[in-house]
């Protein structure tokens, strides 16, 4: 790996199990972001805190890739499963990530009501097509995720918006439409802000709840997902 490994979370309680295992050298507040120095596994390593939401982590994300000199960028959390197939205490490897809040609605007459066929995802951007674009993760990386779980993840693509969907159809159409297998609030402006500096980044995301299977959230998922993230930054 490069010299700098960079991990974004978004809360504290996220954060806190990998820190327990971290050597702490330094603990700075910069721009109200919590950023913690050191060393995981014995590498170079910085840990910032956004906050919940896009903008968040578009911020921290840009910051550790300008300030602390990232070449790799790892982002972890909890989502929600999308998928008959994804349960809650499934761990999930991202190979790429959407922007699920980002669509336009097509037009519509006075009273002809709210319809999710006339919906469709588009990113708003100069100079892109108008469709989705989605983010990747590393291609290096993720060989070497899938060397190092083999069969005990699950790779898919993740969906970001600052909303949190709880309604069956809408869930679906994401699914079977765009692929999307969970939902999480920050995953796509980690990846967008990592791209436009040019630092390979990955995330790996715990299912806490399950819409599609009823299956009601549970933190608890955050043991076995920090126990895969040490793994992880361990072996690469």
């Amino acid at each position: 790996m490069g010299k700098v490994i960079a991990v974004a979370v978004r809360m504290k309680s996220e954060a806190e199990l990998i820190l327990t295992k971290m050597e702490i050298e330094k603990y700075e507040n910069v721009y109200g972001f919590e950023i913690y120095s050191g060393k995981i596994c014995g590498k170079e390593a910085v840990l910032g805190i956004s906050g919940v939401g896009m903008i968040n982590m578009a911020n921290l994300a840009m910051l550790l890739c300008m300030k602390y000199d990232a070449d790799f960028m790892l982002n972890y959390g909890v989502v929600g499963g999308y998928s008959e197939n994804i349960h809650k205490g499934d761990i999930i490897a991202v190979t790429d990530a959407v922007h699920i809040n980002s669509y336009r609605a097509e037009h519509a007459e006075k009273g002809e009501g709210i319809s999710l066929d006339r919906n469709r995802l588009i990113t708003f951007s100069e100079g892109l097509s108008d469709g989705v674009v989605k983010y990747n993760s590393d291609s290096e990386i993720l060989k070497k995720a899938k060397s190092i779980f083999g069969g005990r993840l699950i790779f898919g693509t993740i969906g970001s918006g600052d909303v949190w969907n709880r309604e069956y159809d809408k869930i679906m159409l994401f699914n079977t439409k765009y692929g999307v297998c969970g939902e999480d609030m920050e995953c796509y402006r980690m990846y967008r802000s990592a791209d436009r500096f040019a630092v390979p980044c990955m995330s790996i995301k715990g299912v806490s709840n399950n819409e599609i299977l009823k299956e009601e959230y549970d933190y608890s998922v955050m043991k076995t997902l920090a126990d895969c993230v040490y793994e992880f930054i361990e072996k690469i």
